[in-house]
């Protein structure tokens, strides 16, 4: 071979790596900025205000909705798993009627998303605050806005 045709495949394969490099950074920058992968800095960040958490009103205290214990089967692939989740939902005592009204259709609606995550992702204890948070954004989706604060895990177990 002459040094003439090994320069135009060193250089494609440079090109090639650069590129490669660039969709890869540009792929992890985005996915740590989403909030796919949590990493301390990066990302949208909470503001705390110094009156957050005071309550305005002396009638909305705080109230529970206790939903019906959710068991969900993994019997994908020849393992067989199950997970049994009891949650509380936190709202005031204005929304407590409104939340209950709508709590089996909270059930049904996480009994959904529950069955799409993986046995694996559930068994990690790191994503304790990433499966609540997604919990959360679907009761909020169920009910009318501004009633439900937060979702509280009392019980959950995977057998």
């Amino acid at each position: 071979m002459t040094e003439s045709t090994e320069k135009p495949k060193k250089s494609k394969a440079m090109l090639f790596g650069l590129v490669g490099a660039l969709v890869l950074g540009g792929g992890g920058g985005f996915a740590a900025y989403s909030g796919l992968i949590a990493i301390p800095g990066l990302g949208p960040q909470k503001v705390v205000h110094a009156d957050e958490g005071k309550s305005h009103k002396a009638d909305s205290k705080a109230a529970y909705v206790m939903l019906d214990p959710i068991v969900v089967d993994f019997g994908r692939g020849g393992r067989g798993g199950r997970l049994r989740m009891s949650l509380a939902i936190e709202t005031t005592s204005d929304g407590k009627k409104s939340v209950d009204e709508k709590k089996y259709r909270i059930v049904d609606t996480l009994y959904s998303f529950l069955r799409a995550i993986k046995e694996d992702e559930l068994r990690d204890p790191a994503k304790t605050d990433l499966l609540r948070s997604r919990i959360l954004r679907r009761v909020l989706l169920e009910t009318t806005p501004g009633t439900v604060s937060d979702v509280l895990i009392s019980e959950f177990v995977i057998l």
